[in-house]
């Protein structure tokens, strides 16, 4: 679930971002060609970081940042198709739709991998601020059952040797 909220919140991010900077309902789609427009490679290179940020604050491991990035694609394809969409209806009756929606999906995904490196920086940030605050593992597992004394290197929520309901302060409480 984190990664599918952070992909739609670094993608709405971004897709505020480029239309703030670009005026046009189709930017989304013509991502590679603007790239090498020297006059668009500046901003698009720092909405990446930017979104690459975003993602990194949801992701908690650098596999956990390429399945973000994927739905930072999903998501700026389905913003893409919806802008199409709004601006040349007829799009949805054109032969040569699905042709065009796989390649903006393509796109889109292969693009968002752009995501990746800062989001990892900042994942390692986050690891090295956050340290202290992890919890060390336990020492020893280990509960012993206060009706027949029986040892277990687990925590048990019943003995099994007399079938008395364990009582244990590691085990949550539920009422």
């Amino acid at each position: 679930m984190r990664n599918i909220v952070g992909g739609a919140a670094a993608a709405l991010i971004g897709s505020l971002i480029l239309g703030g900077i670009f005026i046009g309902a189709d930017i989304l789609r013509r991502t590679y060609p603007l790239i090498l427009e020297t006059d668009f490679t500046l901003p698009l290179v720092l909405t990446w970081l930017l979104l690459g940020s975003v993602s990194g604050l949801f992701s908690n491991s650098p596999w956990n940042t390429v399945r973000t990035a994927v739905w930072i694609g999903t998501c700026l394809g389905l913003l893409s198709v919806i802008s199409i969409l709004s601006v040349t209806p007829e799009f949805w009756t054109s032969p040569d739709r699905n042709l065009a929606l796989l390649l903006i999906f393509i796109s889109a995904i292969v693009t968002s991998l752009l995501t990746i490196p800062t989001a990892i920086a900042i994942i390692l940030v986050k690891r090295r601020l956050f340290r202290d605050q992890e919890k060390p593992p336990p020492e020893k597992i280990e509960s012993v059952c206060s009706a027949c004394g029986a040892v277990f290197k687990s925590v048990p929520i019943l003995c099994s040797e007399c079938g008395a309901l364990m009582e244990n302060e590691q085990r949550p409480q539920t009422k």
